[in-house]
């Protein structure tokens, strides 16, 4: 991570982040690169992190993860704008 003191190391705080969020992206991989899509999502935290995601027992999303295992995720919580006198200042927060 480029920005050290922005990451978040203290596991109850990571938690409180992932309770906070209302879409979890799930990237999987096809044969034109990376395919990308918004999923309602559940978790535990128990003997380590698991993530659930609400889908059909077939389809395109499975498809891709059986031929190709390799998924990554990023969720997203409150957005806003943050707003400066000047464009290097305004910023989004999520």
């Amino acid at each position: 991570m480029r920005r050290k003191e922005r990451e978040v190391t203290d596991r109850a705080k990571k938690i409180e982040i992932i309770e906070s969020c209302d879409v979890c992206r799930l990237g999987l991989v096809d044969d034109f690169g990376a395919y990308i899509l918004p999923m309602n999502f559940g978790f535990e935290d128990n003997d380590g992190l698991k993530l659930y995601f609400h889908c059909a027992g077939e389809g395109k999303k499975l498809d891709l993860l059986r031929k190709d295992s390799r998924a990554s995720f990023e969720m997203d919580s409150r957005h806003r704008l943050t707003t400066g006198g000047r464009a290097c200042a305004y910023s989004f927060l999520y």
